[in-house]
């Protein structure tokens, strides 16, 4: 643990703390939704299965190919910050409990991925304890109303990119983006704040 002596005065410390957190608004943040997390059971494959479920939603060629998704291993690291083995590491978990499904199509046999929505939907509802498994299809998925997303998917995690690139680890980059976001939150209630702003979340927040 750092002496609080080897700190600049508070006044000062606050303010780089701001100007940090300030420097990070302008890159990319990825969203973890919190349910995918209770069914991977890992923080990385739910990293990767919500840049899927992102792409699944938002994009019109996705819902053109049913689905599929063509994502190269650089273009998952450049959105993710997932390396090669992680997420070789996160495919194989994914496909192990067929959350996911893939095969090779087009042109040079590009692999493409596809979200199996019904395992998906059924693993969400065993996790929740709800039976919202039913009916869960790609154009409910992608309808910005569907009250099963806002149901299930409102509770999520955002990381900075950046922060993957800083510490080479999605895990910190997490801990680092709550860590920043409570303490500069702190310093934003209380602006003329005579101590440190450190973060003050307990064990069970982290958990969260």
């Amino acid at each position: 643990m750092v002496s609080a002596t080897k700190l600049p005065p508070p006044k000062v410390f606050n303010y780089e703390l701001t100007q940090c957190w300030q420097a990070l608004q302008g890159s990319r943040r990825v969203a973890i939704y919190r349910c995918l997390i209770d069914i991977t059971g890992s923080l990385k494959a739910a990293a990767m299965l919500s840049q899927l479920i992102y792409w699944t939603r938002v994009s019109k060629e996705v819902a053109e190919r049913d689905g599929w998704i063509f994502k190269s291993i650089a273009q998952m690291e450049a959105e993710t910050g997932l390396t090669v083995r992680e997420q070789r590491t996160c495919k194989i978990r994914l496909l192990d409990t067929n959350l996911i499904q893939t095969c090779r199509k087009g042109v040079g046999a590009a692999l493409a991925i596809k979200v199996n929505l019904d395992t998906m939907a059924e693993m969400i509802a065993k996790s929740s304890g709800t039976d919202d498994q039913f009916g869960l299809t790609l154009a409910d998925l992608q309808n910005t109303s569907s009250l099963y997303f806002r149901k299930h998917f409102s509770k999520r995690i955002a990381y900075h990119r950046d922060l993957v690139s800083l510490t080479g680890c999605i895990n910190s980059a997490v801990l680092l983006s709550c860590v920043l976001n409570d303490a500069v939150g702190l310093v934003s209630q209380h602006p003329h704040l005579q101590r440190h702003a450190f973060a003050t979340l307990t064990a069970a927040d982290w958990e969260e």
